[in-house]
């Protein structure tokens, strides 16, 4: 097993930072595009739901999203070894918890089973807070000091 290990990639904490950073901001890049483009491709009440979108996150971010970044910072901070899996920002309850949430996102968009305004007004409000975190992995990891 540890000759298999040696093909994967890894980095050190501070590349984690950088990883986990990216894969956030990749996410909120994703949820932007496609709540925010959506949501104007259908003219009624754009300007409510943007209004809309930008408290809700921010309302998300601190009350819940606050909490989960630092889980994951702390998580990070205290592996132990020099060099980590370029995926290891996150545990396996986190990254279930991302393919149920983006196989919900992904069934309610096939099947319509919530109006696809609503799935894109949500979609702008989750953008919000995902991509505030990607900010707070990005300046972990600027600041990290060993």
């Amino acid at each position: 097993m540890t000759e298999m290990n040696r093909f994967l990639p890894t980095v050190n904490q501070r590349g984690l930072l950088f990883m986990a950073g990216l894969a956030w901001l990749a996410t909120s890049g994703f949820l932007i595009f496609h709540g925010v483009a959506n949501i104007l491709s259908d003219n009624t009440a754009i300007f409510i739901r943007i209004l809309i979108s930008l408290p809700i996150g921010l309302l998300l971010f601190f009350t819940i999203f606050k909490k989960v970044i630092a889980f994951y910072l702390k998580r990070i901070f205290t592996l132990e070894g020099s060099r980590h899996f370029i995926l290891s920002f996150m545990g396996l309850k986190g990254y279930a918890f991302l393919l149920f949430m983006s196989a919900l996102n992904f069934s309610f968009q096939l099947y319509k089973i919530i109006a696809l305004d609503y799935v894109f007004t949500f979609q702008a409000v989750m953008s919000v807070p995902i991509f505030l975190c990607a900010l707070m992995f990005f300046k972990a990891w600027k600041t990290y000091q060993k």
